[in-house]
């Protein structure tokens, strides 16, 4: 490959990044957010010495899910745009290395 086109794919490769990085910094997400949590209780053995409850749950909301969404599409625009920045990176060595040799 010659250095002209070297140079031409690693300027279009760093565009592409700067792009998806922007992109990913108009990704909404909510300020806030409710959490409703779920849990199931079990007692042992109902008035016995010794009871203990048990507790397990978990939390959810729409607004939770709408977040979870929006970090993962930040998610896959930031690497996107590393991978494109790795391309660039590698094109602009390769012209470097070509020059010195």
């Amino acid at each position: 490959m010659s250095a002209d086109l070297l140079e031409t794919v690693s300027a279009i490769f760093a565009i592409f990044a700067a792009v998806l990085w922007i992109a990913s910094t108009f990704v909404k997400t909510p300020r806030d957010f409710t959490v409703q949590v779920i849990s199931a209780h079990l007692l042992e053995e109902e008035g016995a010495v010794g009871t203990s409850v048990i507790s397990e749950g978990y939390g959810t909301s729409k607004e939770l899910e709408v977040l979870g969404e929006a970090l993962i599409r930040q998610s896959r625009l930031n690497a996107a745009g590393a991978v494109c920045a790795a391309i660039s990176a590698i094109c602009h060595a390769a012209v470097f290395v070509a020059g010195h040799l």
